[in-house]
Order: C-alpha cells, then sequence, then structure tokens
C-alpha cells in the first residue's frame, strides 16, 4: 500500500517513511486559502482537502494507494499565521509569538477510491510557548533556517530549542504530521492486514 503525500513537504515525507510508510510524493498545484469565515481549524482543514482534490483531478488512485494532504498554519489569539512571504514578515510572526502561547493547528484530509471510497478530514491541535525572544535572538534564528515554508516562520526540529520553551500536544504536529493520531486515523483505510 502506497501513501500518496499530496506535498512536498520534506519533513512530512520523512515523518511518514520514519513511521514504516510506502511514500509517493505528488504535490499539489492547489491555491491554498489564506483564511476561512470559520476560523483557523476551518482553514487547515479546507486547504487540505484542496491538495488532495487537486491531486486527484490529475491522478486517481488506484487500488493500493490512499491520497493524504495536510495543511499547517499557526494561530495566536485567533489570528491566522501561514508561511511568510519573506524575511521581514518572518521576523514580524517570531515577534508576535515570543514570549507566548500559541497553537499549530494541521488540518489532514484522506481519501481512497478502491475497493471502495473512503474519505475523512481532521485535524489536530498542540500549545506552543516561545522563549521571550529579543530582536537579535529572531535574527540569529531566521539566518539559521530557512522560514519561508514553514507555518509561523520557525520549525520547532530547526533550532527550535532555541526559540521553544514548553509544547503541550504532539511534536510531530509542530513538525508537519500528526503521526500518533494519524496512524490510527489509517487504520480504516487498510484493506487487509498488510494494507500498509
Amino acid at each position: 500500500m502506497r501513501l500518496i503525500l499530496a506535498s512536498s513537504s520534506p519533513r512530512r515525507k520523512l515523518l511518514l517513511q520514519q513511521a514504516g510508510y510506502e511514500v509517493v510524493v505528488f504535490p499539489s498545484e492547489a491555491t491554498e486559502l489564506a483564511s476561512h469565515p470559520e476560523g483557523a481549524k476551518a482553514l487547515a482543514v479546507a486547504n487540505a482537502r484542496l491538495k488532495v482534490d487537486a491531486v486527484c483531478q490529475i491522478r486517481l488512485p488506484c487500488e493500493e494507494e490512499v491520497i493524504l494532504g495536510a495543511d499547517t498554519v499557526v494561530s495566536l489569539n485567533n489570528e491566522v499565521f501561514g508561511k511568510p512571504k519573506d524575511r521581514m514578515e518572518a521576523e514580524s510572526m517570531l515577534t508576535r509569538l515570543a514570549g507566548c502561547w500559541h497553537e499549530v493547528i494541521t488540518g489532514i484530509c484522506v481519501w481512497r477510491t478502491a475497493p471502495s471510497t473512503l474519505k475523512t478530514e481532521f485535524f489536530e491541535i498542540t500549545r506552543v510557548l516561545f522563549h521571550p525572544l529579543k530582536l537579535s535572538d529572531i535574527r540569529s534564528y531566521l539566518d539559521s533556517i530557512h522560514p519561508y515554508d514553514k507555518a509561523g516562520g520557525y520549525a520547532a526540529q530547526e533550532g527550535g530549542k532555541n526559540i521553544i520553551a514548553d509544547i503541550e500536544g504532539s511534536f510531530s504536529n509542530v513538525v508537519g504530521l500528526p503521526m500518533e493520531v494519524l496512524q490510527a486515523i489509517l487504520l480504516p483505510f487498510r484493506k487487509t492486514d498488510s494494507f500498509f
């Protein structure tokens, strides 16, 4: 059984491979929504669905495949932080997150067409607390990573200890996929005991 990952995220691919899944990367060309009237959770799930739908229009999964779409956003006091467009925006995001608890929300959409259609969507929330950060700390951190493909402009797995004081919930969710929950969600997608 193969998972078709509707994302070019190397972090998501690695998390799935480390969990023992066979992964085929098929990046989605979907235009992601920047906001959703129902908030950050609905936005993350809607973007995950858009990614899966875009891949399905090009490549329908066969009997031995499941398409997985994911989108991660950061939310601070109901304000959504996506991927920063440039360094100035990344710096602004980290400045606002400094010393604060915020939520990392990953929306997931999983879809299989054969032998029978099965689709599920969900989200996972992890709370993250940043250390109080000086501007020099933020600039030094941004010098050490590439923040433009990361929600909120940071990566827990890349120098995260320099900016993160505490995490409540799934660490892998902050990296890109809530593996603990995702593995349980994928169980009904099994056709046989050897499905994955």
